[in-house]
């Protein structure tokens, strides 16, 4: 206070006057404020005053108040902004990196579809003409959980004959179905997603079977009038539109002058049968479009590729409502007659062998299963060594990998082929496949009566480092490095397989470089529903030469699925485009890193189903 008389116009003795009767708290106030104006009123005088007289008397926090005053408001804008250019700038290309040499590969055709003058021309044709000659067969077969046969079914969703009644109820009638899975939970993610495409499609009308329907969430409502709650109304699921639940069981018969109207087969390649959802890279839910003919036809492919009739008996341990199940347990068993006998996935999880005791007892000749189903099995023979003795697979025909495009299979077929094998398993009985909802099925290893070389199957021993580079080479079997993989098999009847980079153009790729794989078939998908603009970039492509130009005019579609055409027209599928990540220039695959994760200890790196690094 008194060296700041030194510049104050006030006198000193006046100062001095006051100064005795001001408290010494409220001198330090009134020294601050004092400070804190003629800063804000000279803010250069004040400190360069400052710093050419420091007084004892001016205390630390007066100084950090000065200090920060000092400072600008804002950074500068040199701080603001980093360059980081160099930072995301490409990778420079690795010279020493392997790139394909061989020339450019061709595509494959598969055989001329043959069908039979004997084979029905409609589906209703099919059902008339099987429910005729074969009133008394049994179509399907639901085990219980004491593995027996049951008519009535407790499972969530797991209702085969209700579906395929309200199914082909729907095909029979020309309404378009979209068959879903029951939501389990009100904000269930998938179930979100696929709300979203039901309010796309407008759909109106949700069709369930009464066990399925007793499961669902319900709103509790209390009457004015007693203590009693409703729970009648099903829940609004989030992202759902408004759905009116009906359930297709303990309807009136219909009157006996009804007569269903089926729909010529001239209309067939115009009016669409029913949609199959799928997801697409960036996560969302679209709806792939089936039209009639394409659904009659490739059931039509399948059931002439595998060989079905109505003397075969098929066994169904993966989902019937989409994809390989509900093709090959649905579809070609309404077309070939054949009986379907199917195994709840509650079953599969708490019995393993459930399914190959059901081949032994009902004589199975056809199976449908997953590479996991084919591992349990295996580990649950170790433990039931008195039942092991009766097990006799020597009536299955045909054994269809509905995953064995997934290259990390090889390992349970080949442990499940040498386990079995002594048990009349034939060594040519598994059939690997490839599928995709936009391409349907694309090949599949058939059995042949032909003794050459390019019916037979194939694996390779791949270099997993050349495989990042998009390219192929042969590795040493005992390699840390390498993949095993094996073929799936060869293009369906009626088609033409072929394979395009990944990236840019169409362009057809060389014989040794990994690609997109293509089919062109009349039983292919023509599109997303509503999505013309997305449906161009994958249903309507045609490849490019080397020179860059159309091979033909005849279009094809892509499947998202990675490979490379082998000896005879194999097909070898090495990973998915969904699940492709770049890194530094290389391509990796995401069921490599978790099966490399699995395969190093499997305790310690999966917590609740997601990969952790510890």
């Amino acid at each position: 206070m008194m060296r700041l008389n030194e510049h104050h116009p006030y006198n000193k003795q006046d100062v001095d006057a006051i100064a005795p009767a001001i408290s010494p708290t409220r001198r330090i106030v009134l020294s601050i404020m004092i400070i804190i104006i003629i800063i804000k009123t000279n803010r250069f005088l004040i400190t360069r005053y400052l710093e050419r007289k420091p007084s004892l008397r001016v205390s630390s926090k007066i100084l950090a108040l000065v200090n920060t005053l000092k400072r600008p408001k804002r950074k500068p804008m040199k701080e603001y902004y980093e360059d980081n250019e160099e930072e995301l700038a490409i990778s420079p290309i690795d010279p020493l990196s392997p790139k394909p040499e061989g020339g450019i590969s061709v595509p494959s055709c598969g055989e001329q579809l043959i069908v039979s003058s004997q084979w029905p021309k409609t589906f209703l044709v099919a059902l008339q003409q099987h429910a005729s000659q074969q009133p008394r067969t049994n179509a399907i077969t639901i085990l219980d959980e004491q593995t027996k046969p049951s008519q009535t079914l407790t499972f969530r969703d797991n209702d085969p004959i209700n579906f395929i009644c309200a199914f082909y109820g729907c095909l029979l009638a020309g309404i378009v179905p979209l068959p879903i899975d029951v939501p389990l939970a009100r904000r269930d993610w998938l179930s979100q997603r696929i709300g979203i495409l039901l309010g796309q499609l407008s759909i109106k009308v949700a069709l369930t079977s009464d066990s399925c329907y007793r499961q669902l969430p319900k709103i509790q409502q209390h009457t004015s009038n007693s203590s009693s709650t409703n729970i009648n109304e099903i829940v609004s699921f989030k992202g759902w539109p408004n759905l009116t639940w009906f359930i297709t069981e303990h309807l009136a018969k219909p009157p006996k002058d009804w007569i269903i109207n089926d729909i010529p087969r001239s209309s067939y390649e115009t009016t669409p049968a029913y949609i199959e959802y799928t997801s697409v890279k960036d996560g969302s839910i679209v709806g792939v479009t089936v039209n009639y003919e394409q659904l009659f036809v490739h059931t039509q492919t399948l059931v002439n590729a595998c060989k079905y009739s109505s003397t075969d008996i098929c066994l169904c341990c993966v989902d019937f409502k989409r994809q390989i199940g509900l093709w090959h347990t649905i579809h070609a068993n309404i077309l070939s007659g054949m009986q379907v006998v199917f195994i709840p996935t509650s079953i599969l999880k708490s019995q393993p062998s459930s399914w190959l005791l059901s081949v032994t007892k009902y004589h199975i000749t056809a199976a449908i299963v997953r590479s996991r189903d084919m591992h349990w099995a295996v580990l649950a023979l170790r433990d039931m060594n008195q039942i092991s003795s009766t097990i006799n697979l020597s009536s299955l025909r045909v054994l269809i990998i509905s995953d064995g495009s997934n290259p990390w299979s090889l390992t349970a077929v080949d442990t499940f082929l040498s386990t079995f094998m002594p048990r009349g398993l034939r060594s040519d009985c598994c059939c690997p496949c490839s599928y995709s909802s936009e391409t349907l099925t694309l090949s599949i290893r058939r059995q042949y009566h032909s003794s050459s070389s390019a019916h037979q199957s194939g694996r390779g021993i791949l270099s997993m480092h050349a495989l990042s580079y998009g390219v192929v080479r042969v590795d040493q079997d005992n390699s840390l490095t390498s993949l095993t993989i094996q073929d799936v098999g060869h293009v369906l009847p009626g088609a033409i397989i072929g394979i395009v980079k990944i990236d840019g153009p169409p362009l057809l790729c060389q014989t040794d470089e990994i690609g997109e794989v293509i089919i062109s078939s009349k039983a292919t998908p023509n599109g997303y529903w509503t999505l013309p603009g997305l449906s161009t970039n994958v249903f309507k492509v045609i490849p490019l030469g080397s020179d860059e130009r159309p091979i033909g005019t005849q279009e094809f579609v892509r499947s998202g699925l990675l490979g490379f055409l082998g000896p005879g027209g194999l097909l070898f599928v090495t990973g998915s485009r969904e699940g492709l990540m770049q890194v530094a220039g290389r391509k990796h695959n995401s069921d490599d890193l978790i099966a490399t994760a699995l395969a190093v200890e499997p305790m310690k790196v999966v917590y609740r189903a997601r990969i952790v690094f510890l």
